[in-house]
Parts: C-alpha cells; structure tokens; sequence
C-alpha cells in the first residue's frame, strides 16, 4: 500500500517498478486528498490496473476476500 506523498512521482513510478521488481503481488495507491484507490495487480510484463476507487466508494479489495474499506470514513472525511 503506498498513501502518496508531496512526491507523487517518486510514489507512483520510483517505488511502483521497486515493488514491482521485489515480487510485491497486490500494489494499492491511496490519494488521501482526493480519497481515491488505484488496485494494481502483478503481470510479468508489470502492474495491471484491476480497480480504481473514487472517493466515496467501498474498496474491497481482491486480495482479500470479505474485506471491505470506508476510506472517507476511515479519514474522517465526507467526500465532495
């Protein structure tokens, strides 16, 4: 899970390929800003995008069935 920084860059392409070369198999991007969910899963020719999540919006997860996540309520947030 990587929750992106003032260094989108580094978060989404520097540390994306890093996991991706390590054999990290599930890869979540979390916009805490925006309150969005990109879900990547591992290919051998890379990450494949499988979900995006707006704000507002349940995320659950593929790789763990029955788990469901309320990030604007987890922030403490009502999306706009």
């Amino acid at each position: 899970m990587e929750i992106l920084s003032d260094d989108k860059a580094r978060d989404t392409v520097q540390k994306f390929n890093v996991y991706h070369c390590n054999g990290v198999r599930w890869y979540w991007i979390i916009d805490p800003n925006a309150l969005t969910v990109m879900e990547y899963q591992a290919t051998p020719q890379g990450y494949l995008a499988v979900a995006a999540i707006d704000a507002g919006e349940a995320f659950r997860p593929q790789a763990f069935d029955g788990l469901t996540i309320h990030l604007a309520e987890m922030m403490g947030a009502t999306p706009a």
